[in-house]
């Protein structure tokens, strides 16, 4: 009886041990199977897990360890520095845009509480007042004047009022091209716009004679601002002449003003600044500014 109770207890122990040697096999290769997933697992490309997992695998940056995607973004140095340049531009510009092209945007805003001076860029509204004049008599000091003493918006060579406050008017002596009868020979004619728009050195021209060819307005080439002069903006030069010369006299001007000046000086005065302006060398015994005799020479053909 004692034997027979020996050899079964020894029995059911031996069947108890083998019973946990497959309980541990099997959860030993449940969970080697778990990991095999997971290994083979791919990541999730859309999360955010994902993609910073494979910064810091490509890039060995430690310091992503704690990051966001935001942070990462926003820490960049292009976007640290790039913010005090791009508000200030889109501030710069946003404001011309609003002020001179779509001040009713602000009216709809506040409800017609604020209502802004309409804009006259893109419209038949005539200006108020054109003054022309010789170079040299005074232009820059009477719109200096006009702007100072009566409040008008009134742009010195320049008709622009997209990108300058000329709603008022403009005082210019190239502008008075549109009173000038065009050349009836189209060989002088040519030649008369190939002589200005075909220069090498705008700067130049610019400088001495006040010239180029966005003073008529935006461009209709859509030329670009980063580039003074290039062959878009000399297209645009043949363009603005073509359109500006002698408008005046068949009534076919795109930019109208409701009197039109022409203003005198004292005739000894002019010709001490056109010397100093357009003489090169020692005062009377110098030579005349090349882009002088060129422009002189183009328009009284």
């Amino acid at each position: 009886m004692t034997a027979k109770s020996s050899r079964s207890k020894r029995q059911k122990q031996a069947k108890k041990t083998a019973d946990t040697t497959t309980t541990s096999n099997n959860t030993d290769a449940a969970a080697a199977a778990a990991t095999s997933n997971n290994d083979n697992k791919p990541p999730e490309s859309g999360s955010s897990t994902s993609l910073l997992n494979k910064l810091r695998t490509n890039m060995g940056i430690n310091k992503l360890e704690n990051l966001t995607i935001y942070d990462i973004f926003t820490s960049h140095p292009l976007i640290r520095v790039g913010k005090f340049v791009l508000l200030p531009y889109l501030l710069y510009f946003g404001y011309y845009f609003i002020r001179l092209q779509h001040p009713e945007y602000i009216s709809k805003i506040t409800g017609g509480i604020i209502k802004l001076r309409p804009a006259v860029h893109g419209t038949d509204t005539p200006r108020q007042v054109l003054i022309v004049a010789t170079p040299g008599s005074g232009t820059v000091q009477m719109a200096s004047e006009l702007r100072s003493k009566l409040s008008l918006e009134i742009g010195h060579g320049s008709t622009d009022a997209a990108w300058e406050f000329t709603r008022d008017g403009t005082v210019s002596w190239l502008h008075g091209i549109r009173f000038l009868t065009e050349p009836k020979d189209n060989e002088e004619k040519v030649t008369s716009l190939v002589n200005i728009c075909s220069a090498d050195n705008i700067d130049t021209d610019f400088y001495l004679m006040g010239f180029y060819p966005a003073m008529f307005g935006p461009p209709k080439n859509k030329c670009s601002s980063r580039n003074k002069w290039d062959e878009c903006w000399k297209s645009e030069c043949f363009l603005t002449l073509l359109r500006e010369w002698g408008c005046a006299t068949n009534n076919s001007c795109e930019i109208n003003f409701a009197r039109n000046v022409h203003q005198v000086r004292n005739p000894i005065n002019t010709l001490e600044s056109l010397i100093v302006k357009y003489c090169t060398g020692d005062g009377l015994d110098g030579t005349v500014a090349e882009p002088f005799l060129r422009y002189a020479s183009a328009l009284f053909p």
